[in-house]
């Protein structure tokens, strides 16, 4: 792979995908050409026509190669997932003070957050990690299990500019995003969530958490787009019965409330890993997610706002369909 990435790192490359295959890879292994990764690595963060790159599936992979790859004058899109960081010494911290970084994309995924904002904040600064960010415009994040304070402050300090945000899945362990506040996104315009949950009584927590997230937008909030997808390990009720319970109503008040006078669009997507009843194939499974426009009635009613419903069933032939 060293080799290969030698070659590539003297390439006319836009966009470079990084990933290791079959599980994870240490960065550098003792006794094996791994250690000439770095290197060639920070040599492709200086290649010009480098503007997007994505890591992933990665141990150990040092501190200082995320000041690199986050503050390289060409990289506007990064993605980072599913990395373990390898701390680096104040020193090398250092090199991040005053600097900004290009990047107007950024995703972040699984991936140690403390370790990701310490190194673009020197030992030695009271510069926040967000500062280095005067360009983003579009954030998405995996949110962790737990609260995690650092990840807030970073949203919240890069809120002002941010166009699209999306939390992905958040669960009622992780409370997110209960404890941020929609006011600050004064340039949003597409706000995109995804809640992980195993049954009805999780759903309905974490959707209110949500709708009090809504809440907080400021008056009138710019967000044209809301798109929220509910992943479950089986399926939820949606009955009329079930509605009440799940507090449709809520959402359907404050995405029809003054605040949210531009949204222009509403997208619900529903993904279930397995139904009660194992259902046949051309069995109309499809029905109960159907009545989910008959439990936004304020929604349906607004012709200024187009409604999507989608369903999915991971591994199957069942049923997809999207109305």
């Amino acid at each position: 792979m060293t080799k290969v990435l030698e070659v590539l790192s003297r390439a006319m490359l836009e966009s470079f995908t990084l990933k290791a295959q079959m599980g994870f890879l240490t960065w550098e292994i003792k006794n094996d050409d791994s250690h000439r990764r770095t290197p060639i690595l920070l040599a492709m963060c200086s290649n010009p026509s480098l503007k997007s790159l994505h890591i992933s599936n990665f141990l150990d992979f040092p501190q200082s190669l995320i000041i690199a790859v986050v503050y390289s004058p060409n990289i506007t899109v990064l993605s980072l997932a599913d990395l373990s960081i390898e701390a680096s010494d104040g020193d090398t911290r250092q090199n991040s003070r005053g600097r900004h970084s290009r990047i107007e994309t950024l995703e972040l995924g699984r991936l140690p957050y403390s370790y990701f904002f310490s190194a673009l904040r020197p030992t030695t600064s009271s510069q926040s990690a967000s500062e280095a960010f005067p360009h983003l415009r579009s954030l998405s994040i995996v949110v962790p299990s737990d609260r995690d304070d650092d990840l807030s402050d970073f949203i919240l300090g890069v809120a002002h500019s941010l166009e699209t945000l999306a939390l992905e899945h958040i669960t009622l362990r992780a409370a997110y995003p209960t404890f941020l506040d929609l006011a600050p996104f004064t340039s949003l315009r597409i706000l995109k969530l995804g809640i992980t949950a195993t049954g009805d009584l999780e759903v309905r927590f974490t959707l209110a958490g949500i709708v009090n997230f809504l809440a907080s937008a400021m008056h009138p909030s710019p967000i044209e787009l809301v798109a929220i997808k509910i992943t479950t390990a089986q399926e939820i009720g949606l009955s009329k019965r079930d509605a009440l319970f799940m507090r449709w109503n809520a959402l359907d008040e404050v995405l029809t409330s003054p605040a949210f006078v531009n949204l222009s669009r509403l997208d619900l997507q529903f993904v279930i890993a397995r139904f009660r009843e194992a259902p046949r194939f051309g069995d109309d499974m499809s029905r109960p997610y159907l009545n989910v426009r008959a439990q936004l009635p304020l929604v349906c009613a607004r012709t200024s706002i187009s409604l999507s419903v989608s369903l999915e069933v991971p591994f199957s032939r069942v049923l997809v369909f999207s109305i």
